[in-house]
């Protein structure tokens, strides 16, 4: 029996790993609450809430990483990036993604606010740089 144990348990432990088109993970009863996937090609992983929204995900598209907090309403209200010309930040939005707070650093940092049309109000430092 132990024999037959190894073998069956041997492709999950090769060096080869595990291949999936998703991993899933459930709760206890049964409800996904998250999954690693492929998303148009990406690599992605999401969490979901209780009634089944995502309210998580992290990816990773073209050279370039985010993490996204969605509220129950799934707009993104925390983003998190790292771009591929080497700037990163992190985006703060308001209710139905209205408004935002923008930190963002590459070269040099900057603070940006906008108001809920979209338009920038202030920006620290207030000098235009070339970001």
């Amino acid at each position: 029996m132990a024999v037959i144990g190894i073998v069956l348990a041997y492709p999950l432990i090769s060096t080869s790993g595990v291949a999936a088109p998703a991993y899933v993970l459930t709760d206890f009863t049964g409800h996904v609450r998250g999954e690693w996937t492929i998303r148009g090609g990406s690599p992605t992983f999401l969490l979901f809430d209780a009634e089944g929204r995502e309210r998580l995900i992290l990816l990773h598209i073209q050279e370039q990483s985010a993490l996204l907090l969605k509220d129950e309403s799934g707009n993104t209200r925390v983003g998190a990036a790292q771009f591929v010309h080497g700037g990163g930040g992190f985006a703060f939005h308001g209710v139905d993604m209205k408004g935002a707070a923008v930190l963002y650093h590459k070269r040099n940092g900057s603070l940006s606010f906008f108001d809920t049309l979209g338009s920038l109000t202030a920006r620290i430092p207030t000098m235009e740089t070339k970001d």
